[in-house]
C-alpha cells in the first residue's frame, strides 16, 4: 500500500468517526419515504399519533403498494386500503 493510499484511508476513517458510518439515502429510499407519507395522509392517520398496530399496518400496506405496484393505485383500486382499514378498525384511532 502506498503512502497516498494510506493517507486516503486515514481520511476516510476520520470522516466516518466524525460523521458516522451510515450510508446516505438512495433515490429509492427517498421515494419510499415520500410514498409512505402519502399513504398516511391518504388514510388520515398522523404517524406520530398512530398506535403500534396502525403504524405496522400502514407500513405493510405502503411496502406492498410501493414494491409490488410502483405506481400509486388508481381511484377505483382501493383493495389494499380497504384491507388496511379493516386491520385498523380493531385498534385505537389516532385522534385522542
Amino acid at each position: 500500500m502506498t503512502e497516498e493510499e494510506k493517507k486516503r484511508l486515514i481520511e476516510i476513517e476520520e470522516h466516518g468517526d466524525l460523521n458516522g458510518w451510515v450510508a446516505p439515502l438512495t433515490e429509492e429510499d427517498i421515494a419510499h419515504f415520500v410514498y409512505l407519507r402519502s399513504v398516511f395522509k391518504r388514510l388520515g392517520v398522523n404517524p406520530s399519533r398512530a398506535t403500534e398496530e396502525e403504524y405496522e399496518a400502514i407500513l405493510a400496506l405502503a411496502a406492498a403498494e410501493f414494491y409490488e405496484n410502483p405506481t400509486p393505485p388508481a381511484p377505483g383500486q382501493q383493495d389494499c386500503e380497504k384491507s388496511a382499514r379493516k386491520q385498523l378498525e380493531g385498534g385505537k384511532t389516532n385522534e385522542q
